[in-house]
């Protein structure tokens, strides 16, 4: 098995090769610490196509972590990879099914928050068995009804484009108390200003880009007013 001390060394190109041959031996452990590493681009150029590889030769052989992470890829957690339900599920039932408490948390808030696959009973089952897990999770997530008081309805990063994503972003601005103008899906100064407004508030980078980060940005600073 890959000798996971040397993850985090200050020599990690030292430590790259060994990964590498135990990985191509087929290591589960040295296949998924390659993906992450190619997944954040440490130590190596970062490139999604490759980390996936790797997580997927890995969640072949049942490593949980892998599955895990795959899972949460899939649900819309990385960059460049499409948002597709049934995988995440898939890999976070695997791994859930190995008592992975990240998985099963994954799994309570898929089943919540996804409309495509949205079953509350399913989420509280899976919130349940978290709390098995870790009798510390909130035990109020174990009752459907309570789920579907706090649910957030998540948008799939490809769900919005063009003026129907510049009219909800102007929606959700106009919420916020910022000022975008009508909610007519055109990105005229008056928006772009009330973006960059809101980015400069936020603490986010000022570019006045519409796009689905910031409507998600946006989603979250209205959940927390």
């Amino acid at each position: 098995m890959a000798n996971s001390a040397y993850y985090g060394d200050e020599d990690l190109q030292r430590a790259l090769p060994m990964y590498e041959k135990a990985a191509g031996y087929g290591d589960p452990e040295a296949q998924y610490i390659l993906g992450t590493l190619y997944l954040d681009g440490t130590g190596v150029p970062q490139n999604t196509q490759q980390a996936v590889s790797w997580l997927e030769a890995s969640a072949r052989q049942g490593y949980a972590p892998a599955e895990r992470t795959l899972g949460i890829m899939y649900m819309g957690g990385a960059t460049g990879v499409p948002v597709d339900t049934n995988k995440a599920v898939s890999y976070l039932t695997s791994a859930a099914r190995k008592n992975d408490l990240a998985a099963t948390l994954a799994l309570g808030r898929l089943y919540a928050a996804f409309p495509q696959v949205q079953d509350f009973e399913a989420s509280a089952r899976w919130y349940a068995t978290a709390r098995r897990i870790n009798p510390g999770i909130d035990q109020r997530l174990s009752d459907p009804e309570y789920i579907k008081t706090i649910v957030v309805v998540v948008h799939p990063k490809q769900e919005l484009e063009g003026r129907a994503l510049v009219a909800e972003v102007q929606k959700k601005l106009a919420q916020l108390g910022y000022d975008p103008g009508p909610a007519d899906g055109i990105a005229g100064k008056r928006t772009v200003r009330a973006v960059k407004k809101f980015q400069k508030d936020s603490g986010l980078d000022r570019n006045g880009k519409i796009d689905m980060d910031i409507l998600f940005a946006l989603e979250k600073a209205e959940r927390e007013k």
